[in-house]
């Protein structure tokens, strides 16, 4: 199954967080979180063109090295983007999914959004539904209703909107 992007750890250049590191430290420390537990931490250095990643994953300490590119918008200033280690593509976020060994982009560990998993008939049949139970005569609603609980019986009780 493919990993969801909501179960992976992301390092991203939109935070403010994140791209603080390329202005003031040149070494530090990055930590997720989950409420007051530590969930996770890697250790940086930025050496101008390269940022190198020390963690630990399965008992294992990694390191990596992950290129940054700069690009200059029409508006002015500047742009960072990773390189993607596996793609070799520019991307503004790296993602490690739960027992990954290496950071990359989302495209390159196949990683997907949680909606995606969403099996596509379940969704066309809720919109059919939806349509049924809105319209104003009272027999397709009832129709409507029998069918979604149908549907909620065949998805084990789980119908995403």
């Amino acid at each position: 199954m493919r990993p969801v992007l909501e179960q992976c750890l992301k390092i991203d250049l939109a935070e403010p967080a994140i791209r603080r590191i390329f202005r003031h430290a040149n070494h530090g420390e990055l930590h997720w979180g989950l409420g007051d537990t530590e969930v996770a931490s890697i250790a940086y250095v930025w050496t101008g063109g390269v940022l190198i990643l020390r963690f630990n994953t399965g008992g294992a300490v990694h390191e990596q090295r992950v290129g940054i590119e700069k690009t200059t918008p029409n508006f002015g200033g500047a742009r960072r983007w990773f390189r993607c280690p596996i793609t070799n593509t520019r991307v503004r976020a790296l993602i490690l999914p739960p027992n990954a060994t290496r950071w990359a982009g989302r495209r390159a560990h196949h990683a997907c959004y949680a909606s995606q998993n969403d099996h596509r008939s379940t969704r066309g049949a809720w919109g059919r539904l939806l349509n049924d139970i809105h319209r104003s005569d009272a027999r397709a609603r009832r129709s409507g209703v029998r069918r979604l609980r149908r549907l909620e019986r065949t998805c084990g009780g789980r119908v995403s909107k």
